[in-house]
């Protein structure tokens, strides 16, 4: 299990240049065909997790809009995580380069459950940096996730140093010709399906 120590700080104006980057290159399919690159960081403060995830690919497909969009079937950054440690039960988010969202929370796919919450995108704060855009095959998104809103569906959350918790990050576009599925922690039972939060990674949270 890989494990990830997370850097205390406000989301909105840390320096993202000194905090670590997860390298999200381990494949569920087999090697991509194209170099693809993707990373994502994550620091915290007693307000919100904080999220930075960046992908540069050869080919970046944004078609989906919308809140009830799949942004999976397009260039797709994601991210799932447990909050309580010992429960599988996860918040699965995904987003594309135009900012179409999906957020679920369940305990494998068959149980996940659509949240609609009003005004995602600014209940979890979503900006896309278009300063890097599809002419130079690379994006960025970030979004946070407000302890009031995680503590909604798991009051035992605490954002304290040495909380721990459990996550994935992934990279996908299923509609891209070739296909890839990227992570974090590497799922190794053969089965291609990021649904499965008994393979995800170590999260801590530092001061």
């Amino acid at each position: 299990m890989k494990k990830y120590e997370v850097k205390y700080g406000d989301g909105k104006s840390i320096d993202w240049s000194s905090v670590q980057k997860l390298i999200i290159k381990e494949s569920i399919i087999g090697e991509p065909l194209f170099p693809i690159e993707a990373t994502a960081q994550l620091c915290w403060n007693e307000k919100a997790i904080y999220a930075r995830m960046e992908a540069k690919e050869p080919e970046i497909l944004a078609r989906c809009m919308g809140d009830y969009a799949m942004p999976c079937e397009d260039s797709c950054l994601e991210m799932f995580f447990g909050p309580i440690y010992d429960d599988n039960k996860y918040f699965n988010f995904e987003c594309n380069p135009n900012g179409a969202t999906y957020l679920g929370i369940g305990h494998d796919r068959y149980d996940l459950e659509r949240l609609h919450p009003d005004n995602i995108k600014e209940l979890l704060d979503i900006k896309i940096d278009k300063s890097e855009s599809q002419s130079k095959k690379s994006w960025r998104l970030s979004f946070s996730f407000p302890v009031e809103f995680i503590q909604k569906y798991f009051p035992e959350f605490k954002p304290e140093s040495g909380y721990k918790f459990h996550a994935n990050f992934y990279k996908c576009g299923d509609d891209l010709k070739p296909t890839h599925e990227l992570m974090w922690n590497p799922i190794t039972n053969g089965n291609t399906d990021f649904h499965q939060p008994e393979f995800f990674g170590e999260i801590e949270l530092t001061d």
